[in-house]
């Protein structure tokens, strides 16, 4: 192959950049054991790898944490051995990946200017770059939804049936990888095929690949367990933490008080059919966080409100070891860790407001765009029922996408009068 050519190759070149930089990070920087989150996933995907099953304690199935990451590590383990380095490079992968998902997208929205430069804000980002090394659901759900956002776009343009199919196909992926979009297919109905003639019977396609996907695991948790959850349980914490604030309890207090209730229901150590800890503690926390939210509703929309600003503009420092608070690290004179802060705040501030120019200037494309915009939309409901800034990380591809258009529109914009 000619080597000129590959490097010609604008989308090739950010690939091999986003791709270079995160297993760089990987293979370079001090890696930690997994923890909190990211120990269960890996006590899972090991257990899997051993031959003793989806679980946390062997051999007993759980329904406390969704498949799709398990999995893959899984897939890892059984290969290299129980590797961290392994199961991290398989994200820094993904990682690289979601970079041309998304060039594409944006190249078939915007063109290629818009497409190259959304490519290489991502594949720079810090925080995607430092993401995989955490062994946590954010990068191969991102990674998935991008290519059933990708797929999605392409559908809608050239009306064909396999886009289609294969956009239900990723996220159903992305589903079991994450449950939040779980709903998504009914908001992407009302966003997107409504105002697209002819979408109808694709979206049914697209549905039914969708719930395919998902129906072996809804299959597997009714036969044990007799529910018919289609991921996992998860639901509750978030109502529970958002009632007890919203009755009067800091974040730290409703934190507290949901842990000593976890503490109440232990993974088992022997399976029971029909019954796990993990499901009555998630129907305990429904019950508790929706009689809470009824009791105090406008102090919840109070709460949701307060939450908004800080859910989009965050730096996710702590992700880069920058975790002090901006008075400590005043007081110990170390302003590099400050400047950092503020630096990705900033940051983070000026593609929200270049993506919104986007929206705005790219609105007579609004049938196209339409599903990315609720796709924001939709991920910042997470502010009603539970407050992690990574949480939008999944969205973020698609920030930077609308502040390639808005950078370039303004630009153009700029061009013309001066002209």
């Amino acid at each position: 192959m000619d080597i000129k050519k590959i490097f010609n190759n604008r989308l090739l070149l950010i690939f091999l950049a986003a791709l270079s930089l995160r297993i760089g990070y990987v293979l370079l920087a001090p890696q930690h054991p997994p923890d909190a989150d990211a120990f269960d996933y890996d006590t899972i995907a090991f257990n899997l790898a051993s031959g003793h099953g989806f679980s946390l304690n062997p051999d007993v199935p759980t329904p406390r944490r969704p498949p799709g990451l398990p999995f893959m590590l899984a897939a890892v383990y059984s290969v290299f051995g129980h590797s961290h380095t392994a199961g991290r490079l398989l994200l820094a992968l993904l990682g690289a990946l979601t970079v041309i998902f998304s060039f594409r997208t944006a190249e078939k929205l915007f063109g290629e200017r818009a497409a190259a430069l959304a490519g290489w804000t991502l594949a720079l980002y810090p925080i995607f770059i430092v993401h995989p090394a955490f062994l946590l659901t954010e990068t191969p759900y991102t990674f998935l939804l991008a290519g059933a956002m990708l797929f999605w776009v392409y559908g809608v343009s050239r009306k064909n049936y396999l886009d289609f199919a294969l956009a239900g196909l990723f996220l159903g992926l992305a589903t079991l990888t994450r449950p939040v979009t779980l709903v998504f297919p009914g908001v992407l109905l009302l966003f997107s095929v409504i105002f697209n003639r002819g979408l109808l019977l694709k979206w049914l396609l697209f549905l039914a690949v969708f719930l395919a996907v998902l129906a072996p695991w809804s299959a597997r948790n009714y036969r044990l367990w007799g529910t018919l959850k289609p991921c996992s349980v998860g639901t509750g914490f978030g109502f529970y933490l958002t009632g007890n604030m919203a009755a009067g309890l800091s974040w730290d207090e409703s934190f507290g008080k949901y842990v000593e209730k976890f503490k109440e229901y232990p993974e088992p150590t022997a399976f029971t059919p029909g019954d796990h800890p993990a499901l009555r503690l998630e129907q305990a926390l429904q019950a508790e966080g929706n009689a809470l939210l009824k009791a105090h509703p406008w102090e919840a929309v109070k709460i949701a409100i307060k939450r908004l600003p800080p859910f989009w503009i965050t730096s996710h420092s702590s992700v880069l070891g920058v975790d002090k608070s901006l008075h400590e690290y005043y007081l110990e004179r170390d302003f590099f860790p400050i400047a950092v802060r503020f630096a990705l705040l900033g940051f983070h501030a000026l593609m929200l407001l270049l993506a919104a120019a986007g929206m705005a200037l790219t609105r007579k494309s609004w049938r196209e765009t339409a599903p990315l915009i609720a796709l924001l939309a939709f991920f910042t409901g997470h502010v009603a029922f539970d407050f992690v800034p990574r949480y939008h990380l999944p969205v973020i591809p698609y920030v930077f996408i609308f502040a390639a258009a808005g950078l370039l529109g303004l630009k153009e914009r700029y061009s013309k009068k001066k002209a």
